[in-house]
Protein backbone atom coordinates (compact mmCIF):
# COMPACT_ATOMS: atom_id res chain seq x y z
CA UNK A 1 0.00 0.00 0.00
CA UNK A 2 1.09 3.26 -1.06
CA UNK A 3 0.25 6.52 0.16
CA UNK A 4 0.62 10.12 -0.86
CA UNK A 5 -1.56 13.98 -0.26
CA UNK A 6 -2.02 15.53 -3.57
CA UNK A 7 -1.75 19.08 -3.67
CA UNK A 8 -1.30 22.33 -5.80
CA UNK A 9 0.30 25.86 -4.47
CA UNK A 10 -2.28 28.90 -5.57
CA UNK A 11 -1.29 32.32 -4.31
CA UNK A 12 2.38 31.94 -4.13
CA UNK A 13 2.44 30.15 -0.79
CA UNK A 14 -1.16 28.37 0.01
CA UNK A 15 -0.54 24.91 -0.19
CA UNK A 16 -4.06 23.13 -0.70
CA UNK A 17 -5.18 19.23 -0.68
CA UNK A 18 -6.84 18.08 -3.84
CA UNK A 19 -6.69 14.76 -2.07
CA UNK A 20 -5.15 11.67 -1.02
CA UNK A 21 -4.00 9.35 -3.53
CA UNK A 22 -3.77 5.50 -2.15
CA UNK A 23 -2.79 2.55 -3.77
CA UNK A 24 -4.13 -0.98 -2.55
CA UNK A 25 -3.17 -4.25 -4.15
CA UNK A 26 -6.60 -6.31 -2.91
CA UNK A 27 -5.78 -9.53 -0.98
CA UNK A 28 -7.54 -11.48 -3.87
CA UNK A 29 -6.47 -10.52 -7.26
CA UNK A 30 -3.13 -8.70 -8.87
CA UNK A 31 -4.59 -5.69 -10.20
CA UNK A 32 -3.92 -2.75 -8.09
CA UNK A 33 -6.53 -0.06 -6.87
CA UNK A 34 -5.85 3.77 -7.46
CA UNK A 35 -8.03 5.17 -5.06
CA UNK A 36 -8.62 9.11 -4.77
CA UNK A 37 -10.12 10.24 -1.13
CA UNK A 38 -10.85 14.18 -1.32
CA UNK A 39 -12.46 16.62 1.17
CA UNK A 40 -13.11 20.06 -0.15
CA UNK A 41 -14.27 23.16 0.98
CA UNK A 42 -17.87 23.73 1.34
CA UNK A 43 -20.21 26.34 -0.91
CA UNK A 44 -19.92 28.70 2.52
CA UNK A 45 -16.14 29.03 2.87
CA UNK A 46 -14.45 31.97 1.47
CA UNK A 47 -11.48 29.83 -0.60
CA UNK A 48 -10.80 31.09 -3.83
CA UNK A 49 -9.99 28.78 -6.64
CA UNK A 50 -12.47 26.31 -5.52
CA UNK A 51 -13.78 25.72 -8.77
CA UNK A 52 -10.62 24.61 -9.89
CA UNK A 53 -10.60 21.41 -7.75
CA UNK A 54 -11.95 18.94 -10.08
CA UNK A 55 -9.57 20.04 -13.10
CA UNK A 56 -6.24 19.27 -10.84
CA UNK A 57 -8.02 16.46 -9.55
CA UNK A 58 -8.48 15.44 -13.02
CA UNK A 59 -5.03 15.46 -13.73
CA UNK A 60 -3.40 13.47 -11.06
CA UNK A 61 -6.60 10.86 -12.09
CA UNK A 62 -5.41 11.09 -16.12
CA UNK A 63 -1.84 10.50 -14.63
CA UNK A 64 -2.92 6.89 -12.61
CA UNK A 65 -4.16 5.90 -16.16
CA UNK A 66 -1.38 6.84 -17.92
CA UNK A 67 0.52 4.77 -15.37
CA UNK A 68 -0.88 1.93 -15.42
CA UNK A 69 0.15 -1.36 -16.62
CA UNK A 70 -3.47 -2.43 -17.32
CA UNK A 71 -5.55 -1.39 -20.29
CA UNK A 72 -8.54 -0.71 -18.08
CA UNK A 73 -6.90 0.51 -14.54
CA UNK A 74 -9.58 0.46 -11.24
CA UNK A 75 -9.85 3.90 -10.23
CA UNK A 76 -12.25 4.82 -7.12
CA UNK A 77 -13.13 8.91 -6.48
CA UNK A 78 -14.72 8.76 -3.73
CA UNK A 79 -15.39 11.88 -1.26
CA UNK A 80 -17.16 14.96 0.28
CA UNK A 81 -16.55 17.18 -2.51
CA UNK A 82 -19.81 19.93 -1.36
CA UNK A 83 -20.69 19.53 -5.42
CA UNK A 84 -23.23 17.90 -6.58
CA UNK A 85 -22.84 15.14 -9.36
CA UNK A 86 -24.36 17.59 -12.33
CA UNK A 87 -22.46 20.48 -11.01
CA UNK A 88 -19.51 21.21 -13.67
CA UNK A 89 -16.67 20.52 -11.29
CA UNK A 90 -17.79 16.75 -10.76
CA UNK A 91 -19.33 16.08 -14.03
CA UNK A 92 -17.14 18.08 -17.19
CA UNK A 93 -14.36 18.36 -15.10
CA UNK A 94 -13.79 15.18 -13.56
CA UNK A 95 -15.63 13.13 -16.54
CA UNK A 96 -18.07 11.51 -14.14
CA UNK A 97 -21.26 10.46 -15.70
CA UNK A 98 -24.52 8.80 -15.04
CA UNK A 99 -24.75 6.53 -18.30
CA UNK A 100 -22.83 3.44 -17.34
CA UNK A 101 -22.90 2.74 -20.95
CA UNK A 102 -21.09 6.05 -22.27
CA UNK A 103 -18.45 5.06 -18.85
CA UNK A 104 -18.30 1.37 -19.99
CA UNK A 105 -17.17 2.61 -23.62
CA UNK A 106 -14.70 5.74 -22.71
CA UNK A 107 -11.54 4.28 -20.80
CA UNK A 108 -10.97 7.95 -18.84
CA UNK A 109 -14.65 8.55 -18.32
CA UNK A 110 -15.91 7.64 -14.47
CA UNK A 111 -19.32 5.98 -13.61
CA UNK A 112 -21.02 8.57 -11.21
CA UNK A 113 -23.70 6.24 -9.35
CA UNK A 114 -25.07 9.28 -7.21
CA UNK A 115 -26.96 10.48 -9.56
CA UNK A 116 -30.18 8.58 -8.18
CA UNK A 117 -29.44 9.71 -5.03
CA UNK A 118 -30.67 13.30 -6.17
CA UNK A 119 -34.41 12.64 -6.27
CA UNK A 120 -37.45 11.04 -3.73
CA UNK A 121 -36.61 7.37 -2.28
CA UNK A 122 -40.34 6.58 -2.83
CA UNK A 123 -42.90 7.80 -5.66
CA UNK A 124 -45.29 10.67 -4.66
CA UNK A 125 -48.28 9.38 -3.17
CA UNK A 126 -51.79 11.28 -2.91
CA UNK A 127 -52.64 10.03 -0.04
CA UNK A 128 -49.47 10.61 1.84
CA UNK A 129 -47.57 13.73 -0.13
CA UNK A 130 -45.23 14.43 2.88
CA UNK A 131 -42.21 12.22 2.46
CA UNK A 132 -39.81 11.48 5.17
CA UNK A 133 -36.83 9.52 3.36
CA UNK A 134 -33.76 10.72 1.80
CA UNK A 135 -33.13 12.54 -0.86
CA UNK A 136 -29.33 13.36 -1.04
CA UNK A 137 -26.75 12.80 1.05
CA UNK A 138 -26.63 15.89 3.61
CA UNK A 139 -29.65 17.38 4.95
CA UNK A 140 -29.53 21.66 6.10
CA UNK A 141 -32.65 22.23 7.87
CA UNK A 142 -32.77 26.12 6.42
CA UNK A 143 -31.63 24.93 2.69
CA UNK A 144 -33.50 28.24 0.78
CA UNK A 145 -34.62 25.65 -2.39
CA UNK A 146 -33.85 22.38 -1.06
CA UNK A 147 -32.85 20.84 2.39
CA UNK A 148 -30.66 18.02 0.71
CA UNK A 149 -27.96 18.15 -1.62
CA UNK A 150 -25.54 14.94 -3.19
CA UNK A 151 -22.02 16.00 -1.73
CA UNK A 152 -20.71 12.69 -0.64
CA UNK A 153 -20.37 10.87 -3.66
CA UNK A 154 -18.41 7.90 -5.13
CA UNK A 155 -17.10 7.26 -8.98
CA UNK A 156 -15.39 4.15 -10.99
CA UNK A 157 -13.44 3.92 -13.66
CA UNK A 158 -15.45 1.63 -16.22
CA UNK A 159 -12.83 -1.69 -15.47
CA UNK A 160 -15.87 -1.73 -12.26
CA UNK A 161 -18.83 -1.96 -14.80
CA UNK A 162 -16.99 -3.49 -17.90
CA UNK A 163 -15.99 -7.39 -17.36
CA UNK A 164 -13.13 -7.46 -14.86
CA UNK A 165 -11.79 -9.18 -11.08
CA UNK A 166 -13.88 -6.78 -9.24
CA UNK A 167 -17.24 -4.59 -10.23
Amino acid sequence: QKSAFLTERWAGSNIVKIALNIEILPYLGNAPFHMFVSHWPSLLSNVSNREQYGFHLRRYIDQAFAASQRAHPYIVVMGDFNYEPFDKTLSEDIWATRDRIMASRKRNFLYNPFWRHLGEESLFDQHSPVSDGLCGTYFYKQGAITRWKTVDQMMFSSSFINSGEWY
